[in-house]
């Protein structure tokens, strides 16, 4: 009972947020896309710091509702077959701008010949934009970050998301799936962040009965692994 009420409070608060926000998004889109007028080189820029504020606002109470919903047993996926090389244009087309404005180089590496995978295309394409998202955030500018996936079994891909960032220090690695972990490292508490992307990612794997792990080096990067399901899986649970 009381985790119904406060997954019920949590999505009243968050509708209260997301509506109003959608609206300044929706506004700040027609100014960008000059319905109301000629921006100058100056307000345009102004208004894509705007804008991507809003969405860092708007990605939060997601978050927020996301693991509150998964608390309270709310959780499934909805599988289906998908294409992984659909998924990954379309990540790393979203996140070229932000990639482009750190300075940061998007990669893939996925070969033609992957067999299709059987998953729930809208949950896989947040764990793939959390884990973009937070390689491009702790990769400085002139880095790399790469999206590639090779064949793990004959039930399951194996999916990595490479950067040349910063790195995870060896006192940091025990906490990385948790909920809300704050670094207390000098150069990625810089970087801000509500330390929900990665224990999002972390659930949405294993439901799918995948699992996820990475693998670091101080000042040469980090490798987010992780493993799902392909349709020839799927065939042996009717």
């Amino acid at each position: 009972m009381e985790d119904s009420v406060s997954t019920n409070f949590v999505s009243m608060v968050s509708h209260e947020l997301r509506t109003p926000l959608n609206s300044v998004q929706g506004f700040i889109d027609l100014l960008m896309q000059g319905q109301v007028g000629e921006l100058t080189e100056e307000q345009y820029l102004y208004l894509g710091y705007a804008q991507e504020g809003v969405q860092q606002l708007i990605s939060i109470v997601e978050d927020v509702v996301f693991m509150a919903r998964a608390d309270a047993g709310e959780f499934n996926i909805k599988q289906e077959e998908v294409q992984l090389h659909t998924l990954a244009a379309q990540i790393i087309n979203n996140l070229q701008r932000q990639a482009l404005k750190a300075g940061v180089t998007l990669c893939q590496d996925i070969p033609s010949s992957l067999p299709v995978l059987y998953v729930d295309p809208q949950r896989m394409k947040r764990v793939l934009d959390n884990l973009v998202i937070n390689a491009i955030k702790f990769t400085p500018s002139g880095g790399v970050v790469t999206l590639s996936a090779h064949p793990y079994n004959e039930h399951f891909l194996r999916i990595s998301v490479s950067d040349t960032g910063y790195g995870i220090a060896p006192e940091d690695h025990p906490y990385v799936f948790e909920r809300f972990y704050q670094s207390n490292n000098d150069s990625q508490l810089r970087m801000g962040g509500w330390g929900l992307g990665l224990a999002i990612a972390k659930l949405i794997v294993e439901q799918h009965g995948g699992t996820i792990g990475f693998g670091t080096a101080l000042d040469r990067g980090t490798t987010f692994c992780f493993t799902v399901p392909l349709v020839v899986h799927a065939m042996h649970y009717p």
